[in-house]
Formats: structure tokens, C-alpha cells, sequence
């Protein structure tokens, strides 16, 4: 979204360092915001998501829009313009847009890498709780993170389940050694993964933690 403005005409004319998939997202980006009574079943995520961006009492409907092909937010702060806000908002306000505009609707296939990067930890939880609304809206998300939170709030989904419960699978890709053929594994939640490297770590920074509770050792002592 950030480098939004121009693109498609650079794109088209220059030979530029990115890949096809920033040139189909600019194009997805390029069409206006549709009306409301058109969103159909993305409007709870519409809404979760410009809640987890403005807060409960802001109540403009259009708190992301396009000028002249450059991007900027509406927020109770002021105008911000798309690069000089963080790019967590950038991130979530990508996603908000196309689902705004009818870029992402009913029967989507939704490719999402590490969405938890340089996104607040507490922004973290809501994308947990937005996807399964797209999922119920019809899409099919594929997504790959490396974040505890995330994947955890997903696992709890699975776990227990609401009312309309979604179908979650849960997939980790190993290595042996780095000689070795990658290995998949797959589970209904968390729990049923036997190598993940994100739960790993985590037991073994609780470790570390608790022998220097007890034992009074530094990170570097090898004794």
C-alpha cells in the first residue's frame, strides 16, 4: 500500500524488482470502495477490523481512502497519510480495503505470509478473530506465521469451537537436518504437531528463565 502510488504505470513500463503478485494486489487495490448494502457476509470483518484500527467510538465508515492514487487514514487523531503511519495499520488497512472495494468476497482464496510481522502483539489477537470470518464468509485463507499468539488463538478456535464452527487445519514443515527431505506434518490444533519449532522455543526460553531464577547462571555460562 505504501508504495501504492504510480506503481501500475511504473510497472508497466519499467523493469522493476518486484513480482507479478505486487502488480495483481496494486490492481486489486486500484478499484474504488464498493456500497455497503454489496459487502454482504464481509461486513462483521469490516467492522472488527476498523474497530481494531480506530477504537469502539469512531463512527466514519471510510477511515481508509484513496486520492490521486496515494493512500491516507481517517483516524481520531487526524489525517495520516499512508507513510507516516505504522506499518501494523498498513497491514490490516491493505486487508480492510479489499474487502471494502470487493477485491476479497465469497469463494476468495486468501495467501497471507507471516501476518504477524512488524504487527502489534495485541493486533495480533484481532487478526485471529477477523480470519474466521472471512472464513465463514467463504473464503479459503492459507497462512503462515511464526507468531505464538496467533497461531495459538487459532488453535483455541479448534479446540473449542463455536456455535458455527469453521474447518482449521494446522501444518509444520521440518527438517531432520539440513541434509534431510522436508517433512509435513498435520493436526486438527497445535497439540496434535509433534515438531513445532514456535512451542519449542518457547519451553526452552521458560527453561532458561527458570535455571536463572534458581541457579543465579547468565545466558553465556557454559558450566
Amino acid at each position: 500500500m505504501s508504495i501504492f502510488e504510480g506503481f501500475i504505470k511504473a510497472y508497466n513500463k519499467r523493469e522493476l524488482p518486484f513480482d507479478g503478485t505486487y502488480y495483481d494486489l496494486a490492481l486489486a487495490l486500484n478499484a474504488p470502495p464498493g456500497r455497503d448494502n454489496k459487502l454482504g457476509d464481509v461486513q462483521p470483518a469490516i467492522e472488527l477490523l476498523q474497530k481494531a484500527i480506530v477504537g469502539n467510538n469512531w463512527d466514519k465508515k471510510e477511515i481508509l481512502k484513496q486520492d490521486n492514487g496515494r493512500f491516507s487514514f481517517d483516524l481520531p487523531e487526524g489525517y495520516f497519510d499512508i507513510h507516516s503511519v505504522a506499518d501494523g495499520y498498513r497491514k490490516l488497512g491493505t486487508l480492510l480495503y479489499l474487502l471494502r472495494n470487493g477485491s476479497l468476497t465469497k469463494d476468495s482464496i486468501l495467501f497471507w505470509d507471516e501476518p504477524e510481522a512488524r504487527l502489534n502483539p495485541k493486533l495480533s489477537v484481532e487478526v485471529a478473530r477477523v480470519l474466521p470470518m472471512l472464513a465463514k464468509a467463504g473464503m479459503q485463507i492459507f497462512l503462515a506465521t511464526h507468531d505464538f499468539a496467533l497461531g495459538y488463538e487459532l488453535s483455541l478456535l479448534a479446540e473449542y469451537p463455536p456455535a458455527n464452527p469453521i474447518d482449521i487445519k494446522f501444518f509444520s514443515l521440518y527438517k531432520p537436518d539440513r541434509q534431510s527431505t522436508l517433512i509435513v506434518e498435520s493436526g486438527s490444533t497445535l497439540a496434535d504437531i509433534d515438531h513445532n519449532s514456535i512451542l519449542d522455543e518457547f519451553a526452552t526460553q521458560h527453561d532458561r528463565e527458570t535455571d536463572l531464577f534458581y541457579n543465579g547462571r547468565g545466558l553465556n555460562d557454559t558450566d
